[in-house]
């Protein structure tokens, strides 16, 4: 699937996209933890 995107042209910036996408989902959701946990109520 990673040669097949490669190939394409918007490929390789479709994957950096995604990984970065992944970053933000993963900050966002451990801030979101984080602000619970300091904030209960």
């Amino acid at each position: 699937m990673k040669a097949a995107l490669q190939e394409h042209p918007a490929g390789p910036l479709l994957l950096s996209n995604i990984r970065y996408i992944r970053i933000v989902n993963i900050k966002i959701i451990y801030g979101f933890v984080a602000y619970k946990y300091l904030y209960p109520f």
